[in-house]
């Protein structure tokens, strides 16, 4: 008692048709024809034609995408320039301030010494002033005395 699955009852679809009936013709190239005239169906063109552009597509992408990366980079590249740039910009200043605040501290020294030094100058010229104003002085009552002694 072997029996088989019934079969199912189908209605007329395409599947029973014969194939002239139940498909387009523009899709079924008939065997008569040979290999280059399959090739020039429409379903066979728009299929060929939609994955080449579909593989340009995916190079030129894959293209640009590289390019970008490849900007990218670039990019990076010179921020991590301009960075260095501004930090070895930001130490020269700094070592030309501190220098140029040692240089103002030593002329400050320098003057501060120089004006001593003129001090110095002043209160010798002033100490001789004052010796030469009391000979002069000096030989002026001697002379008067003199004069004295004369007129007497």
């Amino acid at each position: 008692m072997t029996s088989s699955p019934p079969t199912p009852k189908l209605s007329p679809t395409t599947e029973q048709r014969p194939p002239t009936q139940g498909m387009p013709t523009s899709t079924v190239a008939p065997p008569s024809l040979s290999w280059r005239q399959r090739w020039l169906e429409p379903i066979v063109v728009v299929t060929v034609v939609t994955a080449v552009v579909a593989a340009l597509v995916t190079a030129l992408t894959m293209v640009l995408m590289g390019e970008l990366n490849s900007i990218k980079v670039e990019i990076h590249a010179v921020r991590g320039e301009i960075r260095a740039s501004e930090i070895r910009t930001h130490e020269e200043i700094r070592a030309s301030e501190d220098r140029t605040h040692e240089e103002i501290q030593a002329s400050d020294a320098r003057t501060h010494e120089e004006i001593q030094v003129v001090r110095g100058e002043i209160r010798a010229s002033e100490i001789r002033t004052h010796e030469e104003i009391r000979a002069s002085e000096d030989r002026t009552h001697e002379e008067i005395q003199e004069v004295r002694g004369e007129i007497q």
